[in-house]
């Protein structure tokens, strides 16, 4: 059985910690307003440098469409702030959201991470999942 540790709880989000996998999960609900969503990745964030993690699964299944500006945000602010607090290269296992539109803008937002946001000395690796199960046996293959 895997341990959980619970960091940060909202209607929207929940943040845990799963240490058997080096691992941040966030698990996202619903439409999720601007604000909320700042809120929730600067926690990640902070977590993040904190914690040793080396895994983040992004449950995205009862999420909802991405505002723009969350959008926005998260690729020209946020990113850049995780690149630069990264320790080593870290694995993104993103569920999938159960809405066609919120996939549709979580497929689009990776498209363009991968653009703006390539780092050589310590990539990120991403996949998609429909599944928990799966994210986590990719998050713990070496």
């Amino acid at each position: 059985m895997q341990t959980q540790q619970p960091l940060f709880h909202k209607d929207y989000v929940e943040l845990e910690y799963l240490p058997d996998f080096d691992c941040l999960r966030v698990e996202w609900n619903g439409f999720v307003r601007t604000e909320d969503y700042k809120e929730a990745l600067e926690k990640l964030l902070e977590f993040y440098e904190k914690l040793p993690i080396k895994n983040i699964l992004i449950d995205q299944r009862k999420r909802k469409v991405l505002q723009k500006e969350s959008s926005e945000w998260m690729l020209t602010n946020w990113f850049p702030q995780f690149h630069a607090a990264m320790k080593t290269s870290v694995k993104f296992a993103f569920i999938q959201s159960e809405d066609i539109f919120g996939k549709a803008t979580s497929k689009a937002n990776l498209l363009e991470i991968e653009k703006r946001h390539q780092q050589h000395d310590k990539p990120i690796y991403y996949h998609y999942f429909d599944n928990q199960t799966e994210a986590q046996n990719w998050l713990s293959e070496k």
